[in-house]
């Protein structure tokens, strides 16, 4: 089972001062911008995403992005595992899933319609 590339979202106060941290770091700029207050940065296989005021719940978030959704549903759910929403056609036409891990932070399994793949 592929479950796509990996991005762990993370709730920032500032996104400016976050920015500067990750770039600091190593990390560049491939999506996003500091205007919007949702920045992705990215360093190697490394990516993660901040969020200034827009994740819901506001803790950290891992998603993978454009595996088979529906693959990775009839997979976890043979193994026992439960969506807390199962596989679902979204507005721009994107499948997404969402399961929570013991601890209860989301894990969102979102494959995008073409032309819309993240950076």
């Amino acid at each position: 089972m592929e479950l796509g590339q990996c991005e762990l979202s993370l709730d920032v106060r500032d996104i400016e001062k976050s920015v500067a941290f990750y770039e600091a770091l190593g990390f560049e700029i491939v999506d996003g911008s500091i205007d919007i207050r949702v920045v992705t940065v990215q360093k190697a296989e490394c990516r993660i995403a901040l969020y200034q005021g827009y994740l819901d719940p506001p803790v950290a978030q891992l998603t993978f992005w454009n595996g088979d959704v529906d693959e990775i549903a009839r997979d976890l759910k043979a193994k026992g595992l439960e969506f807390e929403k199962d596989p679902f056609t979204g507005d721009g036409g994107g499948r997404a899933a969402l399961i929570k891990d013991p601890d209860g932070y989301p894990i969102y399994f979102i494959s995008v319609a073409t032309g819309t793949e993240p950076a």
